[in-house]
């Protein structure tokens, strides 16, 4: 569930706009589905058609959670874009856009010095400082095409304050020895553009030469590193009220994905991924909402640049820079080459760029010949926010957001762009699939990085894992919490006493199953194999008292006690999630050396766990062999040796009901049993193209499975649940036809009825007696 605040803006044009079409209406409506879905705090989005006519802009969302609307840029007849009151959005990795023509336009003519610079010019020839370290020989090109030699431009003890001073970072870039990347990206390339910049024009910071630049354009003040309080917006995370398994998965995935640091080898210099491993603030996009930036206390020169969609549009349609300069800086490009698919997304999915430039290829849609072929637009993508400032042939596109989590940031950017290309007879040949090497290197590099997580932060994240089944059932995972009712145990062979979980045994059959229902990173799963518990219980007449452990290896990841009297109903809750229960004793079956439930096993397989923390597994039917035989006492007596629980949770308007059964099978042998009682199955009608996106996009390819819940046809699909049929609505097409085609929505004849499967999910732990 998401935290929004009240009346939300829709999406609207700057008062006094005339109607422009169908591409505004179209980006207005899609606005408004991603404000919907929870993937808009606030957004900018504008078309320049060369001419200056705007084809969009239009403006949606908050400057904040707690702020006002994003304001519209004003007055939309003319072209310049000095609205004035414009809200101004950050742009992060975008101001390399800013910075590079402001820069190529300056190349044009005379430095301050009277010196003629070009491309082929060393570095060090506009900025001496940056000569040393064995950098000497590096030119401008080079610098551009990400071959400057700034691999490792952070020094170890580089903290906030240094990113947030623009002559200190100067001065680290500069001092930084030359360390080849190869192809791989310069994270710091904005910060050696403003250094080239304000040394080019003469000025003393780069907010002086930027507004030197600016100022014919007439948008000093609407592209600016710091302006009015009440115009800058902040960029944010998506609020939640609760914090299920599956948010801390995402974030968990999120750390593991920026790779491994040894701290052993790391050097005096480091890497960007090393960098935000030791200062991950430094590299978080809300580093611009501090108070230092918004007041101009600092300037985080080669990132920290805020703008309106207009401005930008009217900047990248300028003359700012020469036809000549600007067609030089777009030869010969490369790819670069990156290590993790976060690398990937934080580039915005692009890997090919010129001199300065990522480069973004089309192809159009049109069906005339003479209009057929590839299409080259330039400018950036800012990975965190999915903003996209773009020039193409015919129009200059800008799409500012300010939401940075993973879904918006990969899912809002790039559907705006969509639609805005589709309007204008082009389709983006970029970014739909990720280099095949970085899908295998992704599994191995959580592992390795797993490794290196500290022991309180793993022990956080395996002492919560069964926390939430929002992906088996949307239902925080009950702990043993017992409040019964009838009756007393007063029998010598009872569930009292100390109980180990039983280590001779490998984990339980479906265990890996269930982790990958969970979508746990793969070392993970290798962890949570390791994962033992104990358990203590007191009988002491009509009350029972639990304490129980969970450890890995030399670990104790969780302690909890648990007291409760029987014969009343009961209520609890548990992470947040109320329930109403009800206990009893139950008599169970003897099958000579095998005792087995009546209770039906789930079809798929599934493992969970019991215990402390309940991991346990379901198989077909149970079947657990004991150490020894009953005597005929023992056989009548077991009757009050299993106790039953079911609670009753209420989750998003839904009953769910758990039911925990603690079975003894011998003096020395017990078992905790779970059942999941789950929706069954549900069917869902896709409409639209965009429909069948959205299901294929949280969708295992392997296994159909929804890795994450949505809301899709009108209603809520929770995780875990799998794609058990599928065909066509009006049936004329087969359905295994379909079921293929449900992980490639092109291929899909829609409407489509999609059938999703919620199994129950039966599970179990054994336990040996080592006390009493």
């Amino acid at each position: 569930p998401r935290l929004r605040a009240e009346n939300i803006p829709r999406p609207v044009r700057p008062s006094g706009a005339s109607a422009r079409g169908t591409l505004e209406a179209a980006v207005r409506l899609k606005l408004e589905e991603l404000q919907k879905r929870g993937l808009l705090l606030g957004a900018q989005v504008a078309v320049l058609g060369d001419g200056d006519e705007w084809r969009c802009d239009v403006t949606s969302g908050r400057l904040g959670w707690v702020a006002g609307p994003v304001a519209p840029s004003g007055d939309v007849t003319n072209a310049v874009a000095g609205g004035g009151d414009a809200s101004l959005l950050p742009l992060l990795d975008i101001s390399t856009t800013v910075l590079l023509l402001c820069f190529l336009g300056a190349i044009t003519r005379k430095t301050a010095n009277g010196e003629d610079i070009n491309f082929d010019t060393p570095v060090g020839q506009l900025w001496p400082e940056f000569a040393c370290g064995g950098k000497a020989t590096v030119t401008i090109w080079q610098l551009l095409q990400h071959q400057g030699g700034l691999a490792k431009p952070f020094q170890s003890q580089t903290d906030f304050n240094v990113i947030c001073s623009e002559r200190r970072m100067e001065e680290t870039l500069a001092s930084a020895p030359f360390s080849s990347g190869g192809a791989a990206p310069c994270r710091v390339l904005g910060v050696a553009l403003a250094a080239l910049l304000r040394r080019a024009t003469g000025h003393e910071s780069v907010t002086e030469a930027l507004k030197t630049s600016l100022s014919p354009l007439g948008l000093e003040e609407d592209i600016v590193y710091s302006g009015a309080e009440e115009r800058m917006a902040h960029v944010g995370h998506q609020l939640l009220e609760e914090v299920g398994i599956s948010s801390l998965w995402e974030k968990f995935d999120e750390v593991m994905s920026r790779g491994n640091v040894n701290e052993e080898n790391v050097g005096p210099w480091l890497s960007w991924q090393e960098f935000a491993q030791r200062q991950p603030w430094c590299v978080d996009p809300t580093f611009v909402n501090s108070e230092a930036l918004r007041m101009a206390k600092g300037c985080a020169s080669g990132r920290g640049l805020r703008a309106s969609s207009r401005a930008l549009c009217t900047l990248l349609s300028s003359n700012i820079a020469s036809p000549a300069v600007l067609g030089s800086s777009l030869s010969q490009a490369a790819p670069l080459k990156v290590q993790s698919l976060e690398e990937w997304r934080s580039l915005g999915c692009c890997l090919d760029v010129g001199v300065g430039w990522q480069l973004f290829r089309f192809e159009r849609t049109g069906s005339s010949n003479s209009n057929a072929g590839e299409v080259l637009g330039f400018g950036h993508i800012d990975g965190a926010t999915g903003s996209i400032a773009l020039r193409l042939p015919g129009a200059s596109v800008s799409v500012l957001l300010t939401q940075v989590d993973p879904d918006a940031r990969q899912q809002a950017g790039r559907k705006l762009l969509d639609v805005i290309t589709e309007h204008l007879g082009l389709r983006p040949l970029f970014g739909d699939r990720p280099p095949p090497n970085l899908l295998e290197h992704a599994s191995v590099q959580k592992g390795i990085a797993l490794g290196k997580i500290g022991k309180e932060q793993l022990s956080r994240t395996m002492a919560h894992f069964g926390e939430d089944l929002a992906g088996l059932g949307e239902l925080s995972h009950p702990q043993p919490v017992l409040e019964a009712t009838p009756f007393g145990c007063t029998s010598a062979h009872t569930i009292a006493g100390h109980w180990h979980s039983n280590a001779s045994r490998q984990a339980p059959q479906g265990f890996e199953e269930l982790l990958e229902a969970l979508d746990a990173p793969t070392a993970v799963r290798s962890l949570a194999k390791r994962l033992r518990w104990t358990l203590d219980i007191q009988v002491i007449g009509d009350r029972i008292r639990f304490h129980s452990v969970t450890t890995l290896g030399a670990w104790q990841v969780e302690e909890n006690t648990m007291d409760f009297k029987m014969g009343i109903p009961f209520e609890g809750e548990q992470f947040g999630t109320k329930y109403q229960g009800t206990a009893s004793w139950e008599a169970q079956q003897q099958v000579g050396k095998r005792k087995v439930n009546n209770h039906r096993a789930s079809q798929d397989g599934n493992v969970c766990f019991a215990g402390a923390s309940l991991l346990a597994c379901s198989c077909e039917g149970w079947a657990v062999s004991t150490q020894r035989r009953w005597t005929r006492e023992e056989k009548n007596d077991q009757k009050k040796h299993t106790l039953v629980i079911e609670k009753h949770f209420k989750v998003a308007g839904q009953e769910v009901k758990f039911i925990e059964r603690f079975e003894l099978l011998s003096d020395d042998n017990l078992t905790v049993k779970f059942t999941l009682r789950r929706k069954g199955t549900l069917s869902v009608t896709l409409q639209t193209l965009e429909e069948a996106k959205v299901l294929a996009h949280v969708l295992n390819p392997q296994t159909l499975r929804l890795k994450r819940g949505l809301h899709l046809g009108g209603q809520q699909l929770s995780r875990g649940g799998y794609v058990s049929f599928a065909k066509v609505a009006s049936g004329a097409w087969e359905a295994k036809d379909c079921m293929v085609s449900i992980i490639d929505p092109p291929r899909l004849r829609l409407p489509a009825v999609v059938q999703l499967r919620y199994d129950d999910i039966n599970g179990a732990t054994e336990y040996v007696r080592r006390g009493r």
